[in-house]
């Protein structure tokens, strides 16, 4: 399934989405791969965890997307590493 076709068929309304840089991020880079741990709403951690804890799905999942900088509109960006 593509994306947009996931976002049709969930609804705009019922979809949230969080700058992962803007979160207060602890990013950790292995030589074959990384870690990201993010802060983001205490309801939708509780419902991951849950999940993880019992293989059930709870009413909240997420996704990770990854998309260009350059496409996305100046206040979705970001931050630039200095």
């Amino acid at each position: 399934m593509k994306l947009s076709e996931l976002i049709r068929q969930v609804g705009d309304d019922n979809i949230f989405l969080q700058n992962i840089l803007q979160s207060s991020p602890d990013i950790t880079v292995g030589k074959k791969d990384g870690r990201i741990s993010f802060y983001t709403d205490r309801t939708k951690a509780s419902c991951l965890a849950t999940a993880a804890a019992t293989g059930h799905a709870g009413p909240w999942t997420g996704f990770v997307v990854w998309l260009p900088t350059h496409l996305i509109p100046n206040e979705q960006r970001q931050p630039s590493a200095s």
